[in-house]
């Protein structure tokens, strides 16, 4: 994507982030009033309500392989309730209607790294972890 996003890519956008906001409001991760903001620097997309924080990269324009989704920051109010397997379902279930190939995890933590190993993702460079959308998947379908 060029630095100026032309008006395809924009509609792209403006929908996955149209999908990402019906599945926060599906999971009710998000109780009052909030806003999906959406920034074009990395083209970034970001929801903070409480303690619920999601700041993800849409195909990001450099570092990173192409037709990626990188999540660079996420949070929930509750934990280990399944949450996570929530959200990277989403990811996987619209993968193929955004064409999304690569899942990514930003400088994970200790936490997300168990996390991350959990569903298959590999460490990848500075901290990072990597998928395919098609692997993920594939060990989403193993999961209950």
């Amino acid at each position: 994507m060029s630095a100026d996003i032309d008006s395809q890519n924009l509609i792209e956008i403006n929908g996955f982030t149209q999908d990402f906001e019906a599945f926060l409001k599906s999971n009710k991760f998000c109780k009052k009033s909030y806003k999906v903001r959406f920034r074009k620097l990395n083209n970034t997309i970001c929801v903070r309500e409480g303690e619920n924080d999601f700041y993800l990269r849409y195909k990001p324009e450099r570092g990173w392989l192409d037709n990626s989704i990188v999540i660079a920051r996420i949070g929930f109010s509750e934990e280990r309730v399944g949450n996570g397997t929530k959200f990277l379902r989403f990811l996987v279930e619209n993968s193929q209607k955004y064409a999304i190939d690569n899942i990514f995890i930003e400088t994970a933590n200790d936490i997300c790294g168990k996390f991350a190993q959990k569903y298959g993702f590999i460490r990848w460079s500075d901290g990072h972890w990597f998928t395919t959308s098609s692997l993920l998947k594939a060990r989403l379908n193993d999961c209950p």
